[in-house]
């Protein structure tokens, strides 16, 4: 269980680990640690979310993404509503995510079920280089 060194770890915006983490920062780092995979930093600190959005939604951010219609082991999950995403988080074969919550101010696991509780919208994507 390769989410297990993240557990407990404190949200803080901007952060980029290892001590603390916002939900970008935490996928960064899973990736790089744990597939191999350099993900391009994203502006999460001194911008707004909508902006933050654009940036990731990009093209030039996107190209390396395929969308999935089921979720897949360490695949990521933009979550938000609606339309609007505004959370990322990392999908995990027991039906959860791991991110790093605002919320709780944790990394932590969570259920899908009570993802949805919070999130209307949930995209799934797997990197084409992992």
């Amino acid at each position: 269980m390769s989410y297990l060194c993240y557990l407990g770890k404190p949200w803080k915006s901007g952060a980029r680990g290892p001590d603390a983490y916002d939900c970008w920062g935490l996928v960064m780092d899973f990736y790089k640690r744990h597939l191999g995979i350099q993900l391009k930093d994203l502006p999460t600190q001194s911008i707004n979310t909508k902006q933050a959005y654009k940036a990731a939604t990009s093209p030039e951010n996107t190209a390396d993404w395929i969308k999935q219609s089921l979720p897949s082991n360490k695949c990521l999950a933009l979550m938000g509503q609606g339309k609007f995403l505004n959370h990322v988080g990392i999908y995990l074969d027991e039906g959860a995510i791991l991110h790093s919550s605002r919320g709780t101010k944790l990394v932590i696991v969570e259920s899908m079920r009570s993802i949805r509780q919070e999130y209307d919208t949930i995209i799934f994507y797997t990197n084409k280089h992992g």
